[in-house]
Order: structure tokens, then sequence, then C-alpha cells
């Protein structure tokens, strides 16, 4: 593992919780990689690609265990079920699918939106799927039945969504810069949050869910309180659009990607930049920690997923 293109500010030792360097490359997708995550087990990730195709691929052995293909647009968001047995997929060609990991097989197909999709996601039972599209509506499936029901109509387009770890809300993210939290029992309106100036690409809940973090094209990430609708951080340092930002498992760190081809990892006390992750040769699409906060896996334009482990 090499540490050449990873760099660490000046924080002393005591201060860096854990310290990443790049762990694996995977490639096969033929053109930019947009989504990439980790199995609950922690053995397989999943990736997205504007080749129209869905990848598997085994941690340990660093090598592709499945193609999936069937989508007729680029694939925007890929998710594991809990229990690993599944993946969730949305697409520009407005549909959302639902494939078996072990033969790669499509279980099924939603259809409805009647734009691209910019997110799927499921709720915590998994008996139901929601989805924001750009046709501004954001929309319950039954994973059983296959039906839907429109559960808001956003006044403008959607360009991010996140669930609640209870499933009952979702941060929308609208063209005009705005982040909203939807009640989805009520399908209302109940926070707003403004203050990005450029397009919002990412917002997530904190781990104990009394704040939440965005990242925008205007080159800033934020953290804001659910509460009072407040701005009570803002992190400034990458030099071209932030793509994603998550909270690490902790809730300590935030992890963010840009087009400027770096990962930051900051610490949110002290709103310093902890480390940098600089392997990838073109801009960054999406980053996000393992379930037990020890590994990292990206997502670029230069067509690969890179596994990033704690050298420490």
């Amino acid at each position: 593992m090499s540490l050449t293109k990873s760099s660490r500010n000046t924080l002393s030792k005591a201060e860096i919780i854990k310290y990443f360097g790049i762990a694996r490359v995977f490639e096969g997708h033929l053109k930019a990689v947009l989504n990439a995550k980790f199995s609950s087990d922690n053995r397989m990730i999943v990736s997205c690609s504007s080749d129209e195709t869905i990848r598997l691929w085994d941690i340990a052995l660093g090598t592709e265990i499945q193609v999936l293909t069937g989508h007729s647009g680029l694939v925007t968001e890929v998710n594991f079920s809990s229990d690993c047995k599944k993946i969730l997929s949305c697409s520009f060609d407005k549909t959302i699918r639902l494939w078996e990991v072990v033969s790669g097989r499509e279980i099924k197909k939603f259809e409805g939106h009647s734009m691209y999709i910019v997110g799927a996601q499921f709720l915590p039972d998994e008996t139901l799927i929601v989805s924001c599209s750009g046709d501004r509506t954001i929309r319950i499936w039954n994973v059983e039945s296959g039906r839907d029901s429109i559960k808001c109509n956003p006044i403008l387009h959607c360009n991010a969504m996140q669930l609640s770890s209870d499933g009952n809300s979702i941060l929308f993210c609208s063209a005009d810069n705005r982040i909203q939290l939807i009640d989805l029992i009520h399908g209302t309106r109940t926070t707003e949050w403004k203050g990005h100036s450029g397009r919002i690409t990412k917002v997530q809940f904190s781990p104990d869910c009394r704040t939440i973090v965005s990242c925008s094209f205007d080159k800033t990430i934020r953290i804001w309180d659910v509460s009072s609708g407040k701005e009570l951080k803002r992190f400034v340092g990458h030099s071209d659009k932030v793509t994603s930002v998550q909270f690490s498992p902790d809730g300590a760190t935030i992890l963010s990607t840009s087009w400027d081809n770096t990962i930051r990892i900051w610490d949110i006390k002290s709103g310093k930049e902890i480390q940098r992750l600089e392997d990838h040769s073109d801009k960054i699409t999406s980053a996000q920690f393992s379930l037990d906060g020890y590994s990292i896996v990206s997502s670029s334009w230069d067509k690969t997923v890179r596994l990033w482990g704690d050298l420490r």
C-alpha cells in the first residue's frame, strides 16, 4: 500500500484517528463511475457507471464478481439490501431495478417516473423503496407489487436525496439550492435550509440525526442544525465542485469528494482538514465509509473504483 499520494495536514498524530492509504484499484467500467457502496458485511463493493452497467467486486480478492446489464441510460445510484442479497439501482432511463446478487438476475423493474431518476433507496424494513426524479416527484414503491404512490410534488427538480434512519423523513435538494426536510408520512415539508450559492450535490443526516451535512458546486461543505435550521459550520478547501459528503459512523469526521480530484477528511470539532487522498486521476464522484469506519470506497471519472484502508 502506497502512501505517496495521500497527505496529512499539520494536526498532531494524537489528533488523527485513522490514516488511510490506497489498498485496491478496481478496473472494468468503460466510462465514468458515478457511485460505489460497500455491502454491510464488508465483503463486496457495488458500483454504477455512465457505461450503463452495475458491477460487483470482491474486496478480498480484488476481482469482479458480476456485471449487471439492463439499464439503457447512465446509472445514478446503487444500494445493497441489508442482507447483501439484492441490489437496488436507478437510472436516467427513468427506471428503478432490483437485482439478485448471486445470479446477477434482474428481479423487478419499477416504472412510473417521467424523467431521469437521481436517487432510490430502501426504507428500513425494505418492503418499500423511495425515489426522487427530475419529474419533480418523490415516489414510494411497494417492492412486492411494484406499485407506486406520489408522496410529494416538489416545486423544482431534485438534485439529491437522503432518507432518515427511521424512514419517516427525507432530505430533498432542489434546483434553487435549497435543502428541504419532507415528512413522508404526511407528504409535507417541515424544515428548509438556505445558504449554498451553487447546485447541492449531496446531503446526509448525522448518525444522531441532530445535524445534516451538505456539499455544493459552490465548493463548500456545510453542517446545519435540524431543529433550528441554522448553519453551524462551513468547511472550505476544495478548489472545484464538491460532489459528495458523508459523516463517519462515529460522527466525528466528514468525508468529501470533488472535481479537484481529491478526497478529503475533515475533523468536525476543529473544522480542520485531517487528510487528503489524491490517487484518482480525474474528477471524483463519490466516497463512502465502511460501517466500521476503517475503509473508504471511492468512484471517479477515471473509470475506477478505489478502496482505501486504515494504515495506522
